[in-house]
């Protein structure tokens, strides 16, 4: 049975109660999350996630987390979602699996912890402002927005380290085992992965493919030696599955090459999530035999004709692949059309 993040990263219910204790979050303040949302969440969101945005986009590391594919209106509803759920039973388990989330979606984002610590208080402060000076219990709402707000931010901020330590021990189990789209297949399996994952594509619910590649995966093995650059590879593995959606998949072409499977899936959306799972690799380093290797990943994209029988030319997309690797790292190609018989 698969675990829930609290039991994953350790947050049991001694934990839990612990954390709310030493903020000195009561239970007798759980009265206090129905006014907040009344004088605070409720009338002023809206311009509260306005003002967080336009100062946050004034950060150069925040802009290119944005020119990596993420849309602005995307995470307004992301933010939105969160305000409306802050401090609300925080003291059930589900609370704290709902922010070990929030703390994982950023990792997944490639956002620094220091950015995020530092937007994170900005809006900490945007919400304590908006506490109304003429509401009953000022003090009170404005002291359970700072502890509900940092419990948050612990919370997310803890994952980070948790989160890295648990990709890179899961790395060989999970990324290699076999089974479910969400693991890894070997080549006789892609065929299969294909049939399942986009048989059921039509035009107003498309699917694409995309075929990747880890870059200088020979001067990588050069330089660190075969046995590291297994690992690289599992790391690397471990770090796409982390990052795919449920329902999507990937499986192994041509030995060292990836596929992967986007079911249900226009092409912009596509974009939008390769480029997220090249910048999840790029960002974030491998440890491997005690080292930091920086590695990154090309990719070649396009989008399946619902229209046809699904025969993937995928000799002619990995000599696209091998083609933009030839001009750098990090390379992204969306080739034009579709991926027919």
């Amino acid at each position: 049975m698969k675990l829930t993040f609290c039991e994953k990263y350790g947050f049991d219910e001694s934990k839990r109660h612990g954390r709310l204790a030493a903020i000195g979050l009561g239970e007798d303040e759980l009265a206090l999350v129905d006014q907040v949302q009344r004088h605070v969440i409720e009338p002023k969101r809206e311009q509260i996630i306005s003002q967080f945005f336009r100062v946050l986009r004034l950060d150069d590391e925040v802009n290119r987390v944005f020119a990596r594919g993420f849309r602005q209106e995307r995470l307004e509803n992301f933010l939105e979602n969160y305000l409306l759920s802050m401090g609300v039973e925080f003291n059930q388990a589900k609370y704290f699996e709902q922010r070990l989330r929030m703390g994982i979606a950023h990792i997944n984002a490639g956002v620094n912890l220091v950015v995020f610590q530092v937007a994170y208080r900005m809006l900490q402060q945007l919400l304590i402002d908006a506490v109304p000076s003429e509401a009953k219990n000022e003090v009170l709402l404005r002291a359970f927005i700072l502890k509900i707000t940092t419990l948050d931010l612990i919370i997310a901020t803890e994952v980070y380290q948790k989160y890295q330590t648990a990709l890179k021990s899961e790395a060989q189990n999970e990324a290699l085992s076999r089974g479910s789209l969400r693991k890894v297949l070997n080549e006789d399996q892609v065929s299969e992965l294909l049939l399942t994952g986009l048989q059921q594509s039509t035009s107003e619910s498309p699917g694409c493919i995309a075929v990747g590649r880890i870059d200088e995966l020979e001067k990588v093995e050069n330089v660190y030696g075969k046995e590291t650059v297994d690992l690289v590879r599992q790391g690397v593995i471990s770090r796409l599955l982390a990052t795919l959606r449920p329902g999507d998949g990937v499986g192994l072409v041509a030995g060292q090459g990836f596929l992967f499977v986007l079911s249900h899936t226009n092409l912009e959306i596509a974009v939008e999530i390769s480029k997220r799972l090249m910048a999840c690799i790029s960002d974030h380093p491998v440890s491997a035999d005690k080292m930091t290797i920086p590695v990154t990943i090309s990719l070649v994209l396009v989008a399946v004709d619902p229209g046809v029988e699904h025969k993937l030319h995928i000799q002619q997309l990995e000599q696209k692949l091998t083609n933009i690797q030839a001009k750098g790292i990090n390379q992204l190609e969306i080739l034009n059309g579709v991926v027919g018989r």
